[in-house]
């Protein structure tokens, strides 16, 4: 006789994975997404995993349109507190964020003039959710772009003209005469 779990409703995991909070959100305890957002899995095994909160929609309030966001009123990315949400396009969650002052980015990391191994900082080209490019000159008088935290980070250190010398010293290294041995 084999014994198999018991299959649990997606209803009855989504309330073991919600704590009431003091501030009147029902926060999600499940597992939480890089984007601050809580994933449950639905459908059974390998079908992956939605938003917490748009299942709470669902389960709550009734199906969501496909292409609609399910937005917060809290601001709160845990909540799945159902008059908490609302639905709304992807104008709605922009005009959103904007209204609540959540659209400013963080402030870039000053590094001009700084040194980095053979490269100087000169300014900052581009920002992305990875940090920002930096385009930076190197002692060599060529110009090169990186992210700050490889420079940082001591990942970078030159245009690409130190790799070319190391390997171009280990190159003549292996080509030159094998060295007399004495007796």
């Amino acid at each position: 006789m084999r014994l198999g779990r018991q299959r649990v409703s997606v209803a009855e995991r989504f309330n073991e994975k919600t704590q009431r909070s003091e501030t009147g959100c029902w926060l999600w305890t499940g597992a939480v997404g890089p984007s601050g957002y809580g994933r449950i899995a639905v459908g059974g095994a390998g079908n992956g995993h939605t938003g917490a909160h748009r299942v709470s929609y669902e389960l709550n309030v009734g199906p969501i349109p496909e292409g609609v966001f399910v937005l917060h009123h809290c601001d709160n990315r845990r909540c799945v507190r159902p008059d908490h949400l609302f639905l709304g396009s992807h104008q709605d969650n922009v005009r959103d964020m904007v209204e609540k002052g959540r659209n400013h980015r963080p402030a870039i990391l000053d590094i001009s003039g700084q040194r980095f191994g053979r490269l100087v900082a000169i300014e900052p080209v581009a920002t992305a959710h990875h940090g920002a490019t930096w385009r930076c000159t190197c002692d060599c008088g060529a110009e090169t772009t990186t992210r700050v935290s490889r420079l940082r980070g001591g990942i970078t250190k030159s245009c690409g003209c130190l790799k070319r010398e190391v390997l171009e010293a280990n190159r003549r290294s292996r080509s030159a005469p094998p060295h007399e041995v004495s007796r």
